[in-house]
Parts: C-alpha cells; structure tokens; sequence
C-alpha cells in the first residue's frame, strides 16, 4: 500500500474525531503507554512499535514516552518494502496539547480519541485494502500466466513452422521475445498482455522480413550482430526442441 492510500484512509476514518487535550505531563504519558500495550497483542496485522526514520538531529528532540510510532506490514506479502507507518503524539495547538494521528511523512495530523477500539477499527480497515490489493494482484497474476501460456504454446506452434529459435522474458506488463536470425542475429520485440493477441499476428512477418535482410547484406547496418549475442543465443529454446 503506497502512502498516498494510507493518508486517504486516514484522513476519511480520522476527520471527524472530536479532539482530545491532556496537559499533563503524565495524563499524555499513560494514553500513549496504554496505546502501546494494547497495540501489542493486536492480531491479523504484523504490527511494528517505535521504529523511527527520522534523523539524529529530530530523533533527540523527541520525548519518546509522549510519541508512538507504528509500522505496519502486509499480512499478504513478506516484501520487506511493503509496509505503511503511522505517528501518535500530543503538539501544541493554541498552547495546548493536543492528541493526532498522521500517516507516512510530513502528511496531515487529525484528531485523534486515544482509545484502542478506534485504532483497532481503523486497522482492520487497513487490513481489508490490504486484502483488496492481494486480491486483485492474485487475479492479476493468474490472468497474466494464463496469457503467457497462450503466447507460449502460440510461439512454439510458429517456432517449429517457420524453424527459430527463441527467448521469452517475462516483464511487469509485458512479454518480451527474442528471436533469432541466422548464426548470430537477434530480433526482440515486446507483447503487451492488454494486447498479445494483436502482437502475435505480427510474429511471422517480422521473421520473415528479418530474414530478407538478414540475407541481404543490410543487417550490419542494423547492428543486427553483436559480441554478446552468442551467449545469449546459448539460452534461447531450439525449435527442434519445443
């Protein structure tokens, strides 16, 4: 969950809170300990307390038992770089202190009650975009390998058809095949999932066309060969083979 989603969740789940003042000293301690401990032994939520990421210069500045940090990662994914943080402390307002909660870095800060239910229902919030976005990227996933497979079994089929060798290379939202021409030439071209069925009809004419030139004499001006080629060529599948 990116930052951007956290602080649009915190904002719509915090915006009406009413706030909360506590002067003293101590009063601002207990909240933020009592928050603490409960924060604990929340379950369904891998949940991280006082993990800074400010710098030295801030972090001496800050009275840590008036200050609460939380890190929480994604329960879907272990991705080290998966993770959303949250701020609970007592700032001045108008000579007072007053409880927020904000999201990520330098983001807004709202009214926060203090009390442990109204964090824990916001995380299971948090828990169930979590669960939206592992839901959608299985989908996501499980449609890709599906087209993957069909361009595959297509290019095997046009492989053995017109005798190539290729190498497919499998990208974020792409495909990306390598065919080769002649003893060292390489020709690659991306497949778009969103539009592999438009693509693979292109396939044969590129073969076919890179071979003309390939033959003709043309290709050097193409930088059609390389140094490297013949190691790359090394991993492609055969033909003969698929």
């Amino acid at each position: 969950m990116n930052s951007r989603t956290l602080n649009k969740i915190t904002r719509e789940f915090f915006s009406n809170h009413p706030p909360v003042y506590q002067e003293s000293i101590s009063g601002q301690k207990n909240i933020i300990d009592g928050l603490r401990e409960k924060v604990k032994v929340k379950k369904n939520l891998k949940i991280e307390l006082d993990k800074s990421y400010v710098s030295s210069y801030l972090s001496e500045k800050i009275d840590w038992e008036r200050y609460l940090s939380l890190e929480i990662h994604n329960p879907y994914n272990g991705g080290w770089h998966d993770r959303v943080r949250l701020e609970i402390s007592f700032e001045k307002e108008q000579g007072k202190d007053k409880l927020y909660i904000k999201s990520g870095y330098g983001e807004q800060a709202y009214n926060f009650s203090g009390r442990a239910a109204d964090l824990f229902d916001f995380f299971d919030i948090v828990l169930a975009k979590y669960r939206e976005i592992d839901n959608k990227k299985t989908k996501t996933e499980k449609i890709k390998k599906l087209k993957k497979g069909a361009v595959l079994g297509k290019i095997k089929e046009l492989a053995q058809k017109k005798q190539f060798n290729f190498y497919l290379e499998e990208q974020s939202n792409k495909l990306k095949l390598s065919i080769q021409i002649g003893e060292q030439g390489i020709v690659t071209m991306d497949i778009l999932y969103s539009k592999f069925q438009q693509e693979m009809g292109k396939i044969e004419g590129i073969v076919d066309a890179s071979r003309e030139l390939e033959k003709s004499g043309i290709v050097t001006k193409l930088n059609f060969t390389s140094k490297n080629n013949a190691y790359q060529i090394s991993y492609f599948t055969r033909y003969d083979e698929t």
